[in-house]
């Protein structure tokens, strides 16, 4: 179908080694090993996946200034990484020297659940940054939210019910981080989700409000960037202060504004646009992890 060949024609974050010779030299290095030598040739942060001659997984690695660093096992506020793409998303996202990070999937793949995971974990756990912003556009693009009744964080609940969704899931658990029994879930979660709004750890917002903003020290999600144009994201990344790392995610086979395409979309630019930037990673994720029916719905729609 014409959306797994969108896929395709975007940088995915990953490039294969199936040569054993190299990878055992590779792995039997003490040090981070030049990929150079081997004339191996990569972008900045793209996850260099090793496999045997039948196509099975050995390990992974991450290469940078013409090293392979070899990849651990991540988990982010109880979430612990289903397929090597989402342990690959979770190692751009926790590395603090990478201020912007994309992430393209389609639906059920991970990337929003993850991308929250790691923020709370950093922003609320680690203190790594003073804050969460999540932004979403609003469709139209352009348009405010005043002509939802209700008061802004009620506005935003109708935008962000996918990012809700989420924090249902991250929030509800039973986890450390919350401490928290199951017998009033749902409404200890939104009591803390609204916890957290109303002590600034959390904002909640559309692109129409970043203008004029400077902003420090935060960690922005902006979900469903493919629903943003070039411009919305220069918008965005030139309001980008010290200590801030940005996460683009989405979708480019859902785009929902007409005059967007795979490749004029915040996201779709971007991914291809900083691959050769060191500060910039990215993972396309092939794998959704949702039910076989959501999975055989997005192949045969």
């Amino acid at each position: 179908s014409s959306k797994i060949a969108n896929y395709d024609e975007f940088y995915s974050g990953f490039k294969e080694i199936a040569d054993e010779s190299i990878i055992q030299e590779i792995m039997e290095s003490k040090s981070n090993n030049d990929l150079l030598k081997f004339k191996i040739k990569a972008f900045p942060h793209q996850f260099i996946l090793f496999k045997d001659t039948q196509g099975n997984d050995i390990s992974q690695g991450r290469f940078f200034d013409d090293k392979v660093k070899m990849l651990k096992k991540h988990k982010a506020w109880g979430i612990t990484p289903r397929n090597i793409e989402q342990n690959c998303a979770l190692d751009l996202m926790f590395d603090p020297n990478i201020p912007l990070v994309s992430l393209i999937g389609q639906a059920g793949c991970g990337k929003t659940l993850l991308a929250l995971a790691a923020a709370l974990e950093l922003v609320l756990h680690n203190h790594s940054y003073n804050k969460l912003i999540i932004y979403r556009p609003i469709q139209p693009i352009g348009k405010d939210i005043g002509y939802v009744p209700g008061t802004k964080f009620e506005k935003l609940s109708v935008w962000m019910s996918a990012i809700f969704d989420n924090f249902e899931t991250l929030l509800g658990n039973d986890s450390p981080n919350t401490g928290k029994n199951s017998r009033n879930k749902k409404k200890l979660w939104m009591e803390d989700l609204e916890m957290f709004i109303e002590k600034g750890l959390i904002e909640l917002d559309c692109l129409t409000y970043v203008r004029g903003r400077s902003i420090n020290n935060a960690l922005i999600i902006i979900d469903e960037a493919q629903n943003l144009s070039a411009n919305d994201a220069k918008t965005l990344l030139t309001r980008i202060g010290t200590g801030t790392k940005v996460i683009f995610t989405g979708d480019i086979a859902q785009i929902d504004d007409k005059s967007l395409d795979s490749h004029n979309n915040a996201i779709g630019l971007i991914t291809e646009t900083f691959k050769e930037s060191k500060l910039a990673g990215h993972v396309t994720f092939v794998k959704s992890e949702r039910s076989e029916l959501a999975t055989e719905a997005l192949r045969l729609l």
